[in-house]
């Protein structure tokens, strides 16, 4: 059985492709030191909504920046997220979509709608 974390796992170069293919959703929030304690609580309030659902994963742009090369990611913090997505995500079954930049309270508000049907 796959652990359950309900909490934001932290991941770098060497551990990147391990959490990509855990079969759980994965959200990556590629952050410097100073983005870093501004996010946290959002972090865990996603992480412990969505545990054993999906990932919550800070990569910290000093320590992985051939993961932020992969993504094109160039300063943080920054979300991942893809062009096509949404295309993406609707045809795959998603019931919405929250593209960049992500405003947090938009984020929950559309978490706490779906997460209670």
């Amino acid at each position: 059985m796959a652990r359950t974390f309900d909490f934001p796992i932290t991941t770098n170069d060497q551990s990147i492709d391990r959490v990509l293919n855990a079969g759980l959703p994965v959200a990556l929030v590629f952050l410097n030191g100073a983005a870093a304690s501004a996010l946290e609580t959002a972090m865990h309030r996603l992480a412990k909504s969505y545990a054993g659902q999906a990932l919550v994963v800070r990569v910290p742009l000093a320590d992985s920046p051939q993961a932020a090369a992969r993504f094109g990611v160039h300063s943080g913090p920054t979300l991942v997220t893809m062009r096509g997505d949404l295309e993406k995500c609707i045809a795959s079954g998603a019931n919405d979509y929250l593209s960049k930049p992500v405003d947090a309270e938009r984020m929950f508000s559309m978490l706490r709608v779906w997460r209670y049907q």
